[in-house]
Formats: C-alpha cells, structure tokens, sequence
C-alpha cells in the first residue's frame, strides 16, 4: 500500500525486486506470522494471499501460485484438510509445510517440511528454488 501522492523512490525500489509470476498462498491461522512472512516475501520480490482456513482456500479467487505455504492444523478443523483442499483447487501445486505439529502427517506430497520455530533463511531459499523451478 502506498500513500498519495506516491513516493517515487519507494515505488521504484518496489519495481526493482517485483518477479512476475511470483505469487504464492500463504495458509496460516497465526496472523502475526502471516503477517511476518508476507513482509519478508514482500521484500523478496513475493506477492502473497493468505488463508487463515480451509474453508478460506476455497474463496482465494481466480489466481495462479506457483508454490504454497501450508500449516497442517487449522482451529476447528481435522488436520491437513486445508492442504487436501489446496491440493484440489490447484492440481500439481507444490507445497511447503510449515507446522508446529511434528506428529501430524502431511496428506499429500509436498517439497519442504519446515519445523516451527524454523529458519526463514532456509524457507526462502527453498521458495526461491521453486520459483526458479517454476520460471525457469
């Protein structure tokens, strides 16, 4: 979000590091991470959207990820489901784990499994591999 009028140099060093194709789903139930590793992606070059559920991922809307971030347990749902359900919605999506769950089983395939508390140095070189997998 930028102010009116917009600041030229902030804009410019936004441009500067933007990827095109470079959207991700970011699917966490704890806000303050969520909204932690949108700013970090952010100034990767990242675009985000996020899901707090997994019914959320069901209202994500007409877009194209090219990987997604996924807690395994959501409050008040059976564990995994939110990823079940990205995995419908976006057939051959490739997939982090990021969990503080270590007894819960991913229920389908994914790329990288991140332990809560993780290295976010670790998780960004894992999310810039597949974005270059991805972009080729």
């Amino acid at each position: 979000v930028l102010p009116k009028p917009v600041p030229v140099p902030t804009l410019l060093e936004l441009l500067a590091v933007a990827r095109r194709g470079g959207l991700l789903v970011l699917i966490e139930d704890d806000a303050s991470l969520a909204d932690n590793l949108t700013e970090v992606l952010q100034s990767r070059g990242f675009a985000s959207v996020t899901a707090a559920s997994a019914l959320e991922t069901e209202r994500l809307g007409d877009i194209s990820p090219f990987t997604a971030l996924v807690d395994l347990r959501m409050p008040g749902e059976v564990d995994g489901e939110a990823m079940r359900k990205l995995a419908l919605r976006f057939p051959g999506l490739p997939m982090l784990v990021v969990t503080g769950h270590l007894e819960i089983a991913p229920p389908v395939h994914y790329e990288g499994y991140f332990a809560k508390p993780f290295d976010t140095t670790d998780l960004l070189a894992a999310i810039e591999h597949l974005y270059r997998a991805h972009h080729g």
